[in-house]
């Protein structure tokens, strides 16, 4: 036992200079030596700017905190690599001076497709300046078949042709006045005339308070344009000397009675009876047309323009003004996404809403060139798949400049849209960990050795100051 205990102390002092040679080896390295407390001493300066510099610090690092916790959204550009063969076009429309009844999708692309008057998926309301909704004319109208259609075109015995100083006569004088607006170039107008003009002889002999006259809008275009006739025939009725209604039900001599004596009042159908009146008014009638249409993913366009399978268009006439209330492809992108979208990238995603294109001149063409750039958003788990949207607007008058499609000069809303080769991702722009950290520690150490600087700066002005002062006074 005892010369285990003498092993032990041996050994000891034998491992003793070695332990103080390596600590000494590694005090040599020490690069935060230390002052005794003794040899240094506080000062009221610089305690005042250790306060400011331990506040400037937490200020800073709560400003990196949380420019790293909230990282901008920034977007890359690379090749579109998306194949879905189509894509969606979201839109709500309305044409401002266009009846329902006459408004036309179309749609045609570089493959070939050409589909008129486009009905799937595509809803169209007839809206007042009080929004009131009516209902819409027949698909099919029937006709009287008379014979000698010229004839009573041109005749005047039993429906005059009136003018527009003979027109605002009479519509003082009578209460109820019935007009037949027709030109002598549309098929429609000469196969009505003969129901026309036995309608108005019916009425004269039934004592009916109603005058039947008619306008030959060729001869009388002036007084077309002044109430806004775009298609023919146009059988409006006035009450009291104003535009009460127009008339779109089967073209036969019981149709136009029955309706005259309901809307007059002068026949014995109950007045509680719903009369379905469509047509334009003083209140400028329009129609909103909204749905979607599913496209091949190629450049394209949609349009909307007047046509009609029972009226001949007055194309002159023919006003497009529209106002788009929402327009965008693809899916709806989720609220939740939108709200963490900067306003940059949010305005790119549907430009066009809540815009009115509105020309004072009617057979004016609108063409709207929107050029669609597929967009991934990786702002949410998962990302979402949406759209982008470039666009420019152009509007002229078609004597001006004919479209090349438009052999007719039928004016339109056109949006021509194109798919870009480029695509853009849209994400968090957020630094790494490791750059957080190495900010801390550049704000850390900076503030501690600025203020360093300050303090022994403003440390060895003092020090002179007080030597020359005690100079002075010595």
């Amino acid at each position: 036992k005892l010369q285990f205990l003498y092993f032990i102390a041996t050994h000891k002092k034998k491992r003793m200079p070695s332990r103080q040679s390596a600590s000494s080896s590694l005090s040599a390295w020490d690069l935060y030596r230390r002052i005794p407390t003794d040899l240094t001493a506080g000062t009221s300066q610089g305690g005042l700017l250790s306060v400011g510099c331990v506040l400037i610090m937490i200020v800073l690092i709560f400003m990196e905190t949380w420019h790293y916790m909230s990282p901008p959204v920034v977007s890359d550009l690379y090749l579109d690599t998306n194949s879905e063969p189509r894509i969606r076009i979201n839109f709500n429309i309305t044409a401002l001076e266009m009846p329902c009844q006459w408004v036309s999708v179309d749609v045609k692309d570089k493959l070939g497709v050409n589909r008129i008057d486009v009905a799937q998926n595509i809803m169209k309301m007839t809206l007042s300046a009080s929004e009131k909704i009516f209902t819409g004319p027949p698909t099919e109208i029937r006709h009287d078949t008379l014979s000698d259609a010229q004839h009573a075109m041109d005749a005047d015995n039993d429906s005059p042709h009136v003018n527009d100083d003979q027109l605002e006569k009479l519509l003082v004088d009578k209460k109820f006045v019935f007009l037949n607006f027709y030109s002598p170039r549309c098929i429609w107008c000469a196969r009505l005339a003969p129901t026309w003009e036995a309608f108005a002889k019916k009425l004269h002999d039934e004592h009916y308070h109603v005058a039947v006259r008619k306008v030959n809008c060729v001869a009388e275009w002036q007084l077309c344009r002044k109430h806004r006739i775009m298609a023919f025939p146009t059988m409006r009725l006035f009450i009291d000397g104003k535009p009460t209604a127009d008339f779109n039900g089967d073209r036969t001599i019981d149709a136009l009675t029955s309706w005259s004596g309901r809307i007059t009042g002068e026949d014995s159908v109950p007045h509680g009876v719903e009369v379905p009146v469509v047509g334009q008014n003083e209140e400028h009638f329009g129609c909103r047309i909204s749905g979607f249409l599913d496209v091949n993913r190629v450049p394209g366009n949609f349009h909307l323009n007047v046509k009609s399978d029972l009226h001949t268009i007055n194309i002159k006439e023919t006003n497009v003004s529209h106002h788009i209330h929402n327009l965008y492809f693809g899916e709806a992108l989720p609220t939740a996404l939108i709200k963490r979208l900067p306003n940059r990238f949010k305005r790119m995603t549907s430009p066009l809403n809540g815009k009115s294109f509105i020309s004072d001149e009617p057979h004016t063409t609108f063409e709207h060139h929107i050029k669609v750039v597929t967009t991934d958003y990786q702002l949410t788990w998962g990302g979402v798949l949406g759209y982008q949207i470039q666009h420019t607007n152009h509007m002229y008058l078609i004597d001006e400049q004919q479209a090349p499609d438009d052999k007719e000069g039928v004016p339109e809303a056109r949006f021509s849209y194109e798919l870009s080769p480029t695509a853009v991702t849209i994400r968090y722009g957020g630094r790494r960990w490791y750059e957080f950290i190495t900010n801390l520690c550049a704000i850390v150490g900076g503030v501690f050795t600025v203020m360093g600087l300050i303090d022994r700066s403003m440390h060895g002005i003092w020090s002179k100051l007080h030597k020359e002062r005690v100079g002075k006074l010595g």
